[in-house]
């Protein structure tokens, strides 16, 4: 059940992969430079989450690179902050939080 390799929709790159059979991992996640600050990453991460919840994911992963931004990011979309070192976080989102 693996989406191996990057993905783009509406400037939005992305990797993602199964971790169970109810576990997603988003383990790349970055819009395109001249697309921020637009919104584009907001609908592009809830589209992921919606699509994946109808495949029966109950929980995600995201292990990305970045910084105070990314973190915003996250937080602002339901997501926790479980890690964050050297640039680097790794967050969790669970669907009974929806």
């Amino acid at each position: 059940m693996d989406d191996t390799g990057i993905q783009e929709r509406n400037h939005v790159e992305y990797a993602i992969d199964w971790t169970s059979e109810t576990g997603v991992n988003i383990r790349h996640f970055q819009v395109q430079l001249e697309y921020r600050r637009e919104g584009r990453g907001t609908t592009v991460l809830q589209e992921i989450i919606t699509e994946y919840k109808s495949k029966g994911a109950e929980y995600f992963v995201v292990n990305i690179g970045g910084g105070e931004g990314v973190r915003k990011f996250l937080e602002e979309n339901g997501f926790v902050i479980i890690e964050e070192e050297h640039n680097h976080i790794t967050a969790e989102f669970e669907l009974d939080h929806i």
